[in-house]
């Protein structure tokens, strides 16, 4: 399964760098400049409040607070503009993927027309479009920053200790691990109840198309029956995708206490009798803070990336076929 996984994303970058254009890549260039931006003056901001408290003259405290506004307003501006940008450039990509989907669709055998209903190959090509979209979205969004805040984050930890930045890293593994397996387990029961409200649906749509003949019978109660099993089978189904959730946003708080308890308890008696700050807990719990609440977007990805494979299989099902038929294609484009 998970090969299958990594095959249909090898195929996916190769349309994904068949749809890149210079204007493209010039943004998506852009708005990765300005996230590195953000994460970057994200990261030192804590470092600078800190040194800002030491001042003991007015005109130069008054002046690093001027410095961190102008920095928190330089990230914030840069989070907004690169998320801007990159709806143009997620657009550009999309329309440029679906244009070259179409086009292979073009390129294909009469035969898979032919098993195929107009409705639902058009059906593809749109929802293709969107998931396509989507992913790149979250690649962008969620994925490189990220990535950046980590980055950027770990050489401020390497004060607290270089062997507690080892076991942190290890903790950050096993909360990815840890959410993506929560999220796959997830994901099954909200297929399930997605499935079962598209039954009930139906079913309660039958039972409205033949209140007539319902009536006639006199077959209300069976239905009112039928209707509360439908709706007992969503609500636990629903309960169920709620507990994992619950349960998985529980873990990841633990795994973020546990960092703290990591950083913090290690703190040399020296450091603590001597009232050294270099180790000082208010910048710890700042940089952990804002990097679990960024890894927490992981499991938000990683059901993106799942879904969007899902979604986009057909489009690597043409992939292959075109790129194995080269001869049908010259045929095609020769007249015979």
């Amino acid at each position: 399964m998970r090969i299958e996984r990594l095959h249909r994303l090898k195929k996916l970058g190769a349309l994904f760098y068949r749809s890149l254009t210079w204007k493209n890549i010039s943004l998506l260039l852009l708005s990765i400049a300005l996230t590195v931006t953000e994460k970057y003056v994200g990261a030192e901001i804590p470092e600078i409040c800190g040194e800002a408290d030491k001042r003991r003259e007015v005109g130069l405290y008054k002046r690093a607070v001027i410095v961190i506004a102008a920095m928190k307003l330089l990230e914030l501006s840069s989070h907004e503009t690169a998320n801007y940008i990159g709806f143009f450039a997620y657009a550009s990509l999309a329309y440029n993927f679906k244009l070259k989907l179409f086009a292979m669709f073009m390129e294909t055998d009469l035969d898979y027309h032919i098993n195929r209903s107009g409705p639902e190959t058009t059906g593809y090509l749109i929802r293709a479009g969107t998931y396509f979209y989507k992913l790149v979205e979250a690649v962008m969004e969620k994925l490189i920053p990220t990535i950046l805040q980590l980055c950027f984050t770990i050489p401020k930890l390497k004060k607290y200790g270089s062997k507690e930045v080892n076991i942190f890293l290890g903790l950050v593994s096993a909360f990815v691990l840890v959410t993506c397996l929560f999220v796959e387990f997830r994901t099954v029961y909200v297929k399930r109840r997605s499935r079962h409200s598209d039954k009930a649906l139906a079913g309660a749509t039958e039972t409205f198309e033949n209140y007539e003949a319902i009536m006639l019978y006199c077959n209300q109660e069976r239905e009112k029956q039928k209707y509360r099993l439908r709706e007992k089978k969503f609500y636990s189904l629903n309960k169920r995708v709620e507990l994992i959730t619950s349960a998985m946003k529980h873990i990841q708080q633990l795994f973020f206490v546990a960092n703290i308890l990591v950083f913090a308890y290690g703190k040399p008696k020296e450091d603590i009798k001597q009232g050294d700050d270099k180790r000082s807990l208010l910048p710890l719990i700042t940089y952990l803070s804002t990097l679990f609440e960024q890894l927490t977007t992981m499991g938000s990805f990683y059901y993106t990336l799942m879904t969007s494979l899902a979604n986009l299989d057909v489009s690597v099902e043409i992939e292959e076929q075109c790129a194995h038929g080269p001869d049908n294609y010259r045929r095609r484009r020769s007249g015979y």
